[in-house]
């Protein structure tokens, strides 16, 4: 199963890739002079990887949602009805789970490095401190939850709120400080509507039933 996980995983690396980090925001649409320009450092080493840090937090997010989302009865028997992959999707959740905690931990360790130079006090005093804990917080549940036993988490529980902490981190990294908007690239909405969706099953099914 760990195969399966591995191709999902890389899938959704890729196609991220593409349709994040190959963005245009002016032209709306997906530029491949732009992920050229990405393959190629034309703006620089460091400028590049700044960007494919942040496409890497979109895609451990993501990667979260899906592994969430397997959890969902509904969806998970509807979907085998019509796409065959979703039951290596099923089977290979706590898989994706571990490739979500590998590449989140790029994220945070790039992330610490370039713009808080390993200080936590360097996190404190950025305004929006709350917004990096929150972060912080879903790597934290989800590492803990693989490494350390005693936390009590089951792995599902510590998929689904590490996963709605890190759509967080997202949205509220997202808003604009000056007009309030939320700014996403569109591709963004597919795990924000994971989100809504395991959302939904987990009042349903640990608050109403």
């Amino acid at each position: 199963m760990i195969t399966s996980a591995v191709s999902i995983s890389v899938s959704v690396l890729l196609f991220f890739v593409v349709f994040f980090s190959g963005w245009n925001k002016e032209a709306r649409s997906v530029s491949p002079d732009r992920l050229v320009g990405l393959a190629l450092l034309r703006n620089g080493w460091l400028k590049t990887a700044k960007e494919l840090n942040k496409c890497a937090g979109v895609v451990a997010v993501s990667l979260l949602g899906l592994a969430a989302l397997a959890n969902v009865e509904a969806v998970t028997s509807l979907l085998i009805r019509v796409v065959p992959f979703a039951y290596t999707l099923l089977g290979a959740r706590l898989d994706i789970a571990w490739h979500a905690l590998l590449i989140a931990g790029l994220h945070v360790t790039f992330s610490m490095w370039n713009w808080y130079q390993f200080n936590p006090l360097n996190v404190w005093q950025h305004k929006r401190w709350f917004v990096i804990g929150v972060g912080a917080l879903a790597f934290l549940v989800l590492l803990c939850s693989k490494l350390v036993r005693a936390t009590g988490l089951a792995a599902d529980d510590a998929i689904l709120i590490a996963f709605l902490l890190g759509i967080s981190h997202l949205l509220l990294f997202s808003i604009d400080s000056a007009s309030g908007a939320v700014d996403v690239r569109p591709v963004v909405r597919l795990p924000l509507a994971i989100a809504v969706v395991v959302l939904v099953n987990a009042f349903w099914v640990k608050v109403w039933n």
